[in-house]
């Protein structure tokens, strides 16, 4: 197992990543991939310094930014726990002014500056509605980076997503990596644009797609990526080591990995859940209840989940058996 490889699966079993999907993960094996230890980002519609943030690894890590967010509350949070990077209390939109930015609440990360996303998309009601200051990603890049787009683009800003990116010509002076909420039914738009870039969709995790400079795609092709969900190389020689292979969940998450080990040619010992249920079996696999088993060493316990709490209970649940090994492979859900 190569070093880059080893690095990578250490961290999945460390379970050290903040993106609501591992998405952190996933672009920080790009960056390793392309050769940079310490990517620059710009991180546009921010929301929280670290819970579901695709930039906190990066920043703990030593890498340094920009996160702009146009809520004065949450944009606080920034100043405190990322006080090292550039932290912009504005929004961002094609064209420079001043626009209502409407909440369903004062922390929700549904807020945004089209009405109809919230009401109709989301069917919450706007609770507040104030006037903030938005910035072209030009003047951004401009004013902040001295002209010179930073390595990574985060963006997630509820309805103006394609709009700041058609807005820019990222052709020449544009990020490696970006990582930008789509709606299923917009891929194909999305795609088109960013083609046109020079950019290919590396992936799509949960509702976000991740695109990579064309000019990379050979060093980055040894990820393996399926319905959401993902194993490296150094995963799946992992995982054929153990003695015993555990699948979390009896719902879509396990019909989703188990194909993948099949395929891989790993035999599974079970499907584990955590609360009792009346199936006994899933595609042939026996279900056991966690509380019922008994591991042995050298166990892997595949699990796919998004939910921080479930993370953690679930982890602590594996850590009782016994077992050593856990690997945490994620899925496609809804926010």
């Amino acid at each position: 197992m190569d070093e880059v490889k080893q690095g990578y699966c250490q961290r999945i079993l460390e379970n050290t990543f903040y993106g609501q999907h591992a998405d952190d993960l996933i672009i920080s094996a790009i960056f390793t991939r392309i050769g940079i230890d310490n990517p620059t980002y710009l991180d546009l519609g921010a929301h929280h310094p670290l819970k579901h943030s695709n930039t906190a690894l990066f920043y703990l890590n030593g890498c340094r930014g920009i996160n702009v967010e146009p809520n004065p509350k949450l944009i606080e949070r920034f100043y405190k726990l990322r006080p090292e990077d550039i932290n912009l209390a504005v929004g961002c939109a094609p064209e420079e002014g001043t626009l209502t930015f409407y909440m369903s609440s004062e922390e929700s990360a549904i807020n945004s500056f089209k009405k109809e996303e919230i009401e109709k998309r989301f069917e919450k009601n706007v609770r507040e509605a104030i006037d903030v200051r938005v910035m072209t990603l030009e003047h951004i890049v401009q004013e902040y980076c001295q002209g010179v787009f930073p390595d990574y683009l985060d963006c997630d800003i509820e309805g103006l997503d394609y709009e700041v990116l058609r807005s820019y010509d990222l052709t020449i002076n544009g990020p490696k990596v970006i990582c930008v909420e789509v709606r299923e039914e917009e891929n194909t738009k999305f795609d088109v644009l960013l083609e046109s870039y020079h950019y290919y969709r590396f992936c799509r995790i949960g509702e976000n797609n991740i695109y990579v400079r064309k000019k990379y795609s050979d060093v980055v092709s040894h990820l393996h990526f399926k319905t959401g969900m993902f194993l490296s190389d150094a995963e799946i020689e992992l995982i054929k080591q153990a003695k015993e292979t555990y699948v979390y969940g009896a719902g879509a998450c396990a019909k989703e990995v188990i194909p993948l080990l099949e395929k891989n040619a790993i035999n599974i010992t079970s499907v584990v859940v955590t609360k009792d249920t009346t199936q006994k079996t899933l595609l042939g696999y026996p279900i056991k209840l966690i509380d019922e088993l008994s591991c042995e060493k050298n166990s892997v316990f595949i699990i796919s989940v998004w939910n921080e709490m479930d993370k953690v209970d679930i982890r602590d649940s594996i850590k009782k058996k016994g077992s050593y090994d856990y690997l945490f492979a994620v899925k496609s859900e809804e926010k």
